[in-house]
């Protein structure tokens, strides 16, 4: 037989597990939200990073651009000062494209960052989502950007021929002029490289300009798509908790006190999820409000349930009324208006979509 005071030990230990438990979920929410605020911070400053590699591109384009439009404007236009400016240009061009493939390489690391060991950050999985978001139109700004600096590469090859065939006219006129026959053929012979060159390339950038175009429409519909997936992820957290809803009336109406709570658990954490989710990009701040206060209504019901089944009418009276006040601020939320500013948010991103399938397939 054990000695009656048996039982005095195993209750501290019971309490020493339950202590621990408590001590290993604060620990892993203290971990988790730490260890999302480090990758976060990360991957802003990456983002930091990255814009500013962009807007220092952006500057130098923007002058080399300034310097050519004077310089072709001019009336006494020099093919060969041209040649010199366009000359900057495709170096910078393919400057920007090693800098573009590099931040991308960045932001493809700082994302891989986010998503890394999701089970340590599920307490902070809002603010990784938003950021992992974030990256994601980073990533695709940085695509339509590789499109335009093969394309400024592509094009200022292109004009770097056709100004040295013009410029081998105007030594051929020269040339000309002064009786030159032997130095015109040379020139001459120059010339015709310049332009069949210049004519080679004008048919290259053609089909290199509809591949990339083509390319920007997959990174339009990637956006699309991702977005899709956050919005869709959400609408079936929320219309889940709302069939917990439907269920939820049935068995109050047949006095079902018993599965009214399971329901309403079930239902608490379908709206919880749909409450966490409704930062999604697509989504107008309306349907957060919606959340919240579902979230308040399953807390008013699960007052009322305590106090149906503790036998407390004047508890349950008062407790309906909380309940009903939340289905009055539900019920004025119009579906149709928050569905036409998901449509919105979408609507630029399709419309590039079809302008970039359109430019790709023409």
């Amino acid at each position: 037989m054990f000695p009656s005071s048996i039982g005095v030990p195993l209750k501290r230990l019971e309490l020493a597990v339950i202590g621990i438990l408590i001590l290993g979920i604060i620990g892993y929410a203290g971990v988790g939200i730490v260890s999302a605020g480090s990758r976060v911070a990360s991957a802003d400053r990456t983002l930091n990073s990255v814009v500013s590699h962009q807007n220092t591109l952006n500057a130098t384009f923007s002058d080399i651009n300034s310097q050519l439009s004077a310089l072709t404007s001019n009336a006494t236009f020099n093919p060969r000062d041209a040649v010199a400016l366009v000359d900057k240009s495709v170096a910078s061009s393919e400057l920007a494209s090693k800098t573009i493939n590099s931040d991308d390489a960045s932001l493809t690391a700082a994302q891989k960052g986010l998503h890394a060991d999701r089970w340590l950050t599920m307490v902070g999985s809002t603010n990784l989502d938003r950021e992992a978001n974030r990256i994601a139109h980073a990533r695709n700004a940085l695509a339509a950007a590789r499109t335009i600096a093969t394309d400024k590469a592509l094009e200022g090859r292109f004009w770097r021929s056709l100004y040295s065939g013009l410029a081998d006219l105007a030594t051929l006129n020269g040339q000309s002029s002064t009786g030159d026959l032997a130095g015109a053929r040379t020139t001459l012979a120059t010339m015709k490289t310049d332009i069949d060159q210049a004519a080679e390339q004008s048919n290259l950038d053609r089909e290199a300009n509809r591949i990339a175009h083509a390319r920007n429409a997959l990174a339009a519909a990637r956006t699309i798509a991702t977005d899709k997936a956050l919005e869709g992820r959400f609408w079936r957290s929320l219309y889940s908790g709302l069939a917990d809803l439907a269920t939820l009336n049935g068995q109050s109406s047949t006095g079902d006190l018993a599965g009214a709570r399971t329901t309403l658990a079930t239902m608490k954490t379908d709206i919880d999820q749909a409450a966490e989710q409704s930062a999604a990009p697509p989504l107008p701040s309306e349907l957060g409000q919606l959340t919240k206060d579902l979230q308040a209504f399953v807390d008013d019901y699960g007052k009322k349930l305590d106090a149906e089944s503790g036998g407390d009418d004047a508890g349950a009276v008062a407790s309906q009324a909380g309940v009903d006040a939340d289905l009055a601020k539900i019920a004025k939320y119009t579906i149709d208006s928050i569905g036409k500013q998901i449509d919105d948010f979408y609507r630029p991103m399709i419309a590039r979509f079809n302008l970039e399938i359109a430019a790709a397939t023409a």
